[in-house]
């Protein structure tokens, strides 16, 4: 029984470590950027309260305020704290890099096999 290996598992395997490092930062500033709209959007529909909300870590703020003549002011932004967010993106770099690197041992591993076989 002789399978075929596709051309994405070929590739893969044969991928240097600095490709897998780079696709690795870029898969997780996607990620992370997706996380914290995700986050905004959810905080914002939540509740309609007036005051100051926070969400993805209190990395990000929201603050709504209605006057006495009934305008509404909104403001949103960065709290400044960017600790969380590195600590967040460095987590998942270790997650999605330690995948692709024990993902390519297996598949060097199986080619290995295949071979002797």
């Amino acid at each position: 029984m002789n399978q075929k290996e596709s051309e994405f598992l070929t590739k893969w395997r044969e991928s240097s470590s600095i490709t897998m490092f780079f696709s690795s930062i870029f898969v997780v500033f996607a990620i992370t950027l997706i996380s914290m709209t995700v986050s905004f959007l959810a905080m914002l529909f939540s509740s309609g309260d007036n005051g100051i909300r926070y969400c993805f870590f209190k990395t990000i703020y929201f603050e709504a305020i209605t006057n006495a003549d009934g305008d509404t002011s909104l403001a949103f932004g960065f709290t400044g704290s960017t600790f969380p967010i590195l600590f967040f993106a460095g987590i998942l770099f270790m997650f999605v890099f330690g995948t692709y690197f024990f993902a390519k041992k297996l598949l060097k591993y199986r080619q290995h096999l295949i071979e002797t076989r």
